[in-house]
């Protein structure tokens, strides 16, 4: 039977295409040091900090919450046909929370960048 042409995806008898090989010289040495760490036990310490990540998911929940409740004070004056003093004062409420949730955010980053695993 003729073989099918399969422009690069996998073939259709289920088979999965060849990996290219790797070569050692190819990696840095970082690369290469990062590689021996994921097997000398690093694992803990990925548990750990999905764990802390899980622990950091209420905060992002209410980031999320708030950010999209400001995202557009004046769609919901709009919506609602609220009076121009009730427009200003979420637009400005609306420009408040927004710092706020830059900052945060930034906050959060840094927390990210920062953490290291339990002792």
């Amino acid at each position: 039977m003729a073989e099918q042409a399969t422009f690069g995806r996998r073939s259709a008898q289920g088979q999965p295409a060849p990996r290219p090989a790797r070569d050692a010289e190819q990696l840095s040495p970082q690369a290469e040091a990062f590689l021996a760490a994921m097997g000398d036990g690093q694992g803990d310490e990925v548990a750990a900090f999905s764990q802390w990540r899980r622990a950091q998911q209420p905060r992002r929940l209410l980031l999320i919450a708030v950010g999209a409740a400001f995202v557009a004070p004046g769609l919901l004056c709009f919506v609602f046909q609220a009076p121009w003093w009730v427009s200003i004062g979420l637009s400005v409420a609306g420009v408040g929370v927004n710092g706020w949730l830059r900052s945060e955010r930034q906050r959060q980053a840094r927390e990210i960048a920062a953490w290291t695993p339990p002792s």
